[in-house]
């Protein structure tokens, strides 16, 4: 997501002339109203009050409501957000059916107004829209559109690809090219990059190790995200929970890194549960940890079982002297799994 947004709009366009990506034939409309054939680019004051809703005050009943409207104009921007909202559950029941109707729609409407008007912004969009979880995700795509924004200097065209290249999407997984695009994404400021950045440079991926450098763009991303007068969303919570449960770029801080996760599992984040659970374990208040932990478990995180049976079994064997070496490779064991828990796979999507 942009943090400043956009400040243009577009004349209303007629959808036409569009299929170079075949995408000209689109599902019968799922929604209770109908998009327009005309499509722009619209930043004005109504949709800067829906996204407010959407991504700031989490107020998803006015937020839908202002978007539906926005959607009816044929507000192209308006139909990736209610997009979103159909496929994360937010206020309506997830439906991938209208999710993906309304993302096509999108896709479709940037790249006629590309056409128009070539633009980073479109460009990355577009990229952005090929890399979501759809049945028509194309990472190919994706990555080239994400080149011709970040030929423009597109920072956030950078840290997609950065991720691009980290995780192997679409393509072999290349560390030094990840790393580079994430060194010119945070050097242009976008603070998505900065965690992946600090964390590469900590474990020398794609680099050489520089704890000093770690802790500088670790240290940046929190006094970005702790200046912010809005609510962060989940993940940016977990993110600060596990920085200052590590002490990477602050002082290690284990009652604050609670309170971030407390933050995020408000929005049931099974990472933010599993980290919060554990730390109650650890700490002596079994029960808590444990309601946290099954909580995790429900909610998709695939270590917290795992690590729940090893504790109980790690706890039962240091009362025996002669299990003091099997308790030995559990703690390991353990401790593994927490390593595990700092950095889940795609812990940051391309935004």
């Amino acid at each position: 997501m942009y943090e400043n947004e956009p400040e243009f709009e577009t004349e209303p366009k007629p959808a036409e002339n569009i299929s170079a990506d075949g995408l000209e034939k689109i599902s019968e409309n799922p929604l209770d109203f109908d998009i327009p054939e005309t499509v722009c680019c619209d930043y004005r004051q109504p949709y800067k009050r829906a996204r407010r809703l959407l991504y700031n005050d989490k107020d998803y009943e006015r937020a839908y409501k202002a978007l539906v409207t926005e959607v009816k104009h044929g507000n192209v921007p308006a139909m990736f957000d209610l997009g979103k909202m159909y496929q994360n559950n937010l206020y309506v029941d997830k439906d991938s059916k209208k999710a993906e109707y309304l993302f096509k729609h999108a896709l479709r409407g940037y790249i006629l107004l590309e056409n128009a008007e070539p633009s980073d912004f479109f460009e990355y969009q577009i990229g952005r829209i090929y890399a979501l979880e759809t049945e028509f995700q194309d990472y190919v795509k994706a990555r080239g559109w994400f080149e011709t924004a970040a030929d423009k200097e597109n920072k956030y065209a950078m840290f997609a690809l950065g991720n691009i290249y980290y995780y192997g999407n679409g393509t072999d997984i290349d560390y030094e090219k990840a790393f580079d695009y994430m060194s010119k994404s945070a050097e242009r400021r976008c603070v998505h990059s900065y965690f992946r950045l600090g964390y590469m440079l900590r474990k020398g991926i794609g680099c050489e190790e520089n704890i000093e450098e770690s802790d500088k763009w670790f240290s940046k991303m929190i006094a970005h995200y702790e200046s912010c007068i809005i609510k962060l969303d989940a993940l940016n919570y977990y993110i600060l929970g596990q920085l200052y449960e590590k002490g990477w770029g602050c002082e290690k801080d284990i009652d604050k890194a609670m309170q971030y996760y407390a933050e995020a599992c408000e929005a049931n984040n099974a990472n933010a549960e599993f980290a919060l659970g554990r730390l109650y374990i650890t700490q002596g208040d079994e029960e808590q940890g444990e309601e946290y932990i099954n909580r995790a478990i429900e909610h998709g995180n695939e270590y917290a079982e795992e690590w729940y049976e090893n504790w109980k079994e790690y706890r039962q064997n240091i009362y025996t002297q002669a299990a003091v070496h099997s308790a030995a490779n559990l703690f390991c064991r353990l401790a593994s799994l927490i390593n595990i828990s700092i950095v889940t796979p795609n812990a940051f999507a391309i935004l």
